[in-house]
């Protein structure tokens, strides 16, 4: 089930997927599906997924070292999913390295059915923002 499951999110999440092919990551992100679906009998609807928030799809460079501001991300009774992103302003809470004049943040959010991984869809969002530093 992890293994599907896992299998059809990184499908959907190829937009931000830094290494969709890097085997080590795939049974990385199946494992931490695994280890939340450990009883799939009694696992709750949540905001938080314990092993899979905060997953490192990339583990030379973590997500908070170059975002300093926490997302949020919650299920409505509807079923629908909410991504928010607080007010911020992008010199003070996002680090680049130097000489960067554009950040390009993508946000994908994507479901599938854990019983049988069929995928069920998503959604990718791309902000763009100029860096204004004066060299």
């Amino acid at each position: 089930m992890a293994a599907a499951a896992g299998k059809a999110l990184r499908q959907l999440l190829l937009p931000v997927l830094p290494f969709p092919k890097d085997r080590r990551m795939q049974i990385r992100f199946s494992g931490a599906i695994a280890q939340w679906l450990h009883d799939p009998a009694t696992i709750p609807p949540a905001d938080k997924l314990p092993f899979v928030n905060n997953f490192q799809f990339n583990t030379s460079t973590a997500l908070a070292e170059r975002w300093k501001l926490p997302l949020t991300v919650t299920q409505s009774s509807t079923g629908l999913i909410e991504v928010r992103i607080p007010d911020f302003v992008p010199t003070a809470i996002i680090t680049a390295p130097a000489r960067t004049s554009v950040v390009e943040c993508t946000f994908t959010a994507a479901s599938c059915l854990l019983a049988d991984g069929t995928l069920l869809g998503s959604s990718t969002k791309k902000l763009v923002y100029p860096i204004l530093i004066a060299w």
